[in-house]
């Protein structure tokens, strides 16, 4: 009873904190990114909290425990990485656009770089994959609040995704941020404890290492080539990530988004070991239980305080990604479809109307849609597969100011059209649909671009230009090279 009561105290006050500035969110900007005032801690808290959630703590754990050990890890590995190779890719490139045309999402930027349609594309893009990652958050809550309570899944998994969308709706960047800053802080040290604790119980390294299938407590468990796949595919998700982008868009300096970024990737990489660990575990401790809810078992055998601690953790790590994701879905839909290409005269007011109503919608078809999901890690293994294409092409368009709009364009919605298709196809041949997209997208990116007649194309230029605009800027804390600027400006 003590537990539950903890968990529901714990959800109560930290819906309660984001929601209060519901209010203070007066414009858009506000809303979608907090006024580009944020500093370090909130960039911490928000990247980190946002980027663990269900499948980087129930569905890890459940993972590591069923079949691949602490080969689990490499999901948030694989973001981890990308966040660090984000601030040194991408940082620059969205901070600027951010500061001279008011750009507050990944579709925003792929617009001023490649172009309308590009810019539609990676509304669907982003909007399918946000959708996605947000409806596997319920199914983790439901998995360990059900059986907690006593009550059906299904039923639980509905009531937790409608708190889910009225947070989002109601809270903001700035409100989301300032609950984070809370959840980022007890899912770190609830998962530590319980981790330490479990391996303590299975008798040590050793003696659990001789406990479980061999491999297990291998990271590269279950083949090189497997999870090689897996971490270049959450790499280069992560960097198209539309949280990346938004905290980027929203930091005061682009000082603070760089210095927390790189604290939040080290923080990411010690993190994914807690939930392999305790999975790991599961197979000593609580060897009859489903690996659903090994996480749970575990801690609750060791002392019904450790698995209500364990239960708030989990719980933060969900209740501080999925509003986020909802949120970044209402804001490309809200800013860049609506006001940006319906209704460009568009108020405040009726955008952040549009936000939320696309977020109740997408919200609820995301869960009824999801309502049948299995393997959570699985799931997200290949939803970033899906938007990797993404990242790439930008990579390689911002060092070969030749790409076109239209090789651009072709080479993510063909990298994207077979991603989709090969996950749909449950990866024939054994083979993870990253593969096959990138070599589709690749292809048609660098012929398209070889037969383009522009030394530099007309979306590099339009970003030649804000950087122009952005270092007269007073306070900006970003160098500039004007002499390459003007150099490729006159070709």
């Amino acid at each position: 009873m003590e537990s539950i009561l903890l968990l529901v105290g714990y959800i109560a006050v930290t819906c309660l904190i984001a929601m209060s500035t519901a209010r203070a969110n007066k414009t858009s900007r506000e809303f979608f990114v907090g006024s580009a005032g944020l500093g370090v801690a909130f960039v911490v808290s928000m990247i980190f909290s946002e980027t663990i959630g269900g499948t980087g703590t129930v569905g890890q754990s459940a993972d590591a425990m069923a079949s691949i050990g602490m080969g689990a890890v490499w999901s948030t590995w694989g973001m981890a990485l990308g966040c660090i190779l984000f601030v040194l890719v991408f940082g620059k490139f969205y901070k600027v656009l951010g500061a001279t045309r008011g750009v507050a999402s990944v579709a925003g930027a792929y617009n001023i770089l490649f172009g309308p349609k590009m810019k539609t594309l990676m509304l669907i893009v982003v909007a399918f994959v946000y959708a996605c990652l947000f409806a596997l958050q319920p199914v983790a809550a439901a998995a360990l609040l059900a059986p907690m309570f006593g009550l059906n899944q299904d039923l639980v998994y509905f009531a937790v995704g409608g708190l889910f969308i009225v947070v989002a709706c109601l809270g903001g960047l700035k409100g989301l941020a300032k609950m984070n800053v809370v959840h980022a802080f007890v899912m770190w040290v609830g998962l530590l404890v319980v981790a330490l604790l479990a391996v303590s119980a299975c008798g040590g390294p050793t003696v659990l290492a001789g406990s479980v299938p061999e491999g297990y407590l291998n990271p590269f468990y279950p083949g090189l080539i497997t999870v090689g796949t897996w971490c270049v595919g959450a790499v280069l998700s992560q960097m198209s990530s539309a949280i990346m982008a938004t905290v980027t868009l929203s930091t005061d300096t682009y000082r603070s988004m760089k210095k927390g970024t790189l604290i939040a990737g080290v923080l990411l990489l010690v993190f994914a070991l807690f939930p392999a660990i305790i999975g790991v575990c599961g197979l000593v401790l609580s060897p009859d239980v489903a690996p659903a809810s090994a996480i749970y078992a575990v801690s609750s055998g060791l002392n019904p305080w450790i698995g209500a601690l364990c239960s708030v953790a989990i719980i933060a790590a969900i209740f501080s990604t999925a509003p986020s994701l909802l949120l970044i879905v209402g804001t490309t839909i809200a800013q860049d479809l609506y006001r940006g290409t319906i209704r460009t005269n568009a108020s405040d007011a009726n955008t952040m109307r549009v936000a939320r109503l696309s977020m109740i919608v997408v919200g609820v078809v995301s869960l009824i849609a999801a309502a049948e999901t299995s393997s959570l890690f699985a799931q997200l293994m290949n939803i970033f597969q899906v938007r990797s294409i993404a990242s790439v092409v930008l990579i390689v368009a911002l060092v070969w100011p030749r790409v076109s709009e239209r090789a651009a364009f072709w080479s993510v919605t063909l990298g994207v059209g077979v991603a989709v298709i090969w996950w749909f196809l449950a990866n024939p041949f054994g083979i993870q649909p990253l593969i096959p997209s990138l070599i589709v997208g690749s292809v048609v990116l660098v012929v398209a671009t070889a037969l383009s007649c522009d030394k530099v194309s007309a979306g590099y230029r339009r970003y030649l230009v804000c950087q122009q605009e952005y270092a007269a800027m007073d306070s900006t804390d970003i160098t500039i090279n004007e002499t390459r600027i003007q150099k490729l400006l006159g070709e």
